[in-house]
């Protein structure tokens, strides 16, 4: 495959992720309408999963191939892509009040896992014992979705639900459909970025934000159509959902089938956690605080994003 094709993919790919990201939200609000449950668990659950499962294929497929300093870097790498662009455009358009009570907890959850994956990589490798530990941290986080969602549907018992059931069941197959595409898209898009880093040939680091790009392009795609579609509390559910799932689940996955112990690249441990850290005092806290947060704190989010990819790749030599 040539370059000059495997970018056209790219391109192509992109613009199907924007379509299938249109009718997986309006599908996903119907849903959200009828089953009472909010918009924002839905985004921390269904959409978040539907999202990371670019971030798992390079994860669990890195490390398989004993890549797997790779494996961490792009689930933190897509962290922070996350916290530092998509909810930086939340802040800077859609900048209205927030459920402080989920954000928190969500937040909470992630704050844990991070500094239990900050504690682990302390000596540069995750061993399998500790992505045991890092693994479990997903079923507190699943259990306490599980909770919210029931009661939403405890409120839903006054809804005249079988009126709407076929409606809902169309809603569910699109959601089916859309999942999948997106799956397909994903995979294609990775395959034709690592046609492009086998002919280019970079560095590790590059290599590293190449993929970060292209494993994000999910949560972006959501992002700016549920931004357009005025739904910023699905936008913001799926970015700390998928940030949970990255540091629990994939990078505790692939330190449990990894055999030679889970590397963690210097720049991972030292600069990627700091700036994560950074980014969450600036964004999600003042969402704690204040239900809400502002456009100067977004503007500020992208900017700290684009000094550390400036930085990353002109100063940082792994």
């Amino acid at each position: 495959m040539s370059i000059t094709l495997a970018i056209f993919y790219l391109a192509l790919g992109f613009v199907v992720l924007i379509k299938s990201a249109t009718y997986l939200i309006d599908s996903i609000n119907f849903v959200a309408k009828v089953s009472r449950v909010p918009k924002f668990i839905i985004g921390a659950t269904l959409v978040s999963l539907i999202t990371t499962t670019p971030e798992l294929f390079i994860s669990i497929s890195s490390t398989i191939r004993d890549e797997n300093e790779f494996a961490i870097a792009n689930a933190i790498g897509t962290v922070i892509f996350n916290t530092g662009i998509i909810l930086s455009l939340v802040a800077i358009f859609r900048n209205s009040k927030i459920d402080r009570v989920n954000i928190f907890e969500k937040t909470a959850i992630m704050v844990l896992s991070i500094i239990t994956l900050t504690v682990f990589s302390r000596d540069y490798y995750i061993e399998w014992y500790e992505g045991m530990i890092q693994f479990i941290l997903v079923f507190i986080y699943a259990y306490l979705n599980s909770i919210s969602i029931i009661k939403g549907n405890s409120l839903n018992k006054q809804n005249k639900f079988n009126n709407r059931q076929k409606k809902i069941t169309r809603q569910i197959l699109i959601i089916i459909f859309c999942a999948l595409l997106i799956f397909l898209i994903s995979a294609i898009n990775i395959l034709s970025i690592r046609e492009i880093i086998n002919q280019i040939k970079p560095s590790e680091v590059i290599i590293n934000f190449m993929l970060i790009i292209i494993t994000s392009l999910p949560e972006l795609s959501i992002a700016i159509v549920a931004l357009l579609r005025k739904h910023q509390s699905i936008v913001i559910g799926n970015v700390l959902g998928a940030n949970i799932i990255n540091l629990t689940f994939i990078c505790g996955f692939s330190g449990i089938i990894s055999h030679i112990g889970l590397k963690i690249m210097s720049i991972t441990y030292i600069n990627d956690l700091l700036i994560f850290f950074l980014l969450l005092l600036i964004l999600l806290l003042p969402m704690i605080l204040n239900g809400k947060i502002k456009k100067k704190q977004g503007y500020i989010g992208i900017s700290i994003y684009i000094l550390y990819i400036i930085y990353t790749l002109f100063f940082v030599v792994e």
